[in-house]
């Protein structure tokens, strides 16, 4: 998972779900816990692999305006 380093404290503060590969377990809105979105990288368990491009973070944020 890309920036572990600091995501790590975060993920256990905040309690927030991770698959056993350490990716984000989001929800199809692409929220992984209260107020806080994913995209990028972070969102590849939920959209796959055009989550990496400009695409994908078109996509992504339709998702997320979507569901505000």
């Amino acid at each position: 998972m890309p920036e572990k380093d600091w995501l790590t404290p975060v993920i256990r503060s905040h309690d927030l779900r991770c698959a056993e590969c350490g990716y984000p377990i989001v929800s199809k809105s692409l929220q992984w816990g209260p107020g806080l979105y994913v995209t990028g990288a972070l969102a590849e368990l939920e959209m796959g692999p055009i989550s990496r491009n400009i695409s994908g973070a078109r996509q992504a944020a339709e998702r997320i305006v979507n569901s505000l």
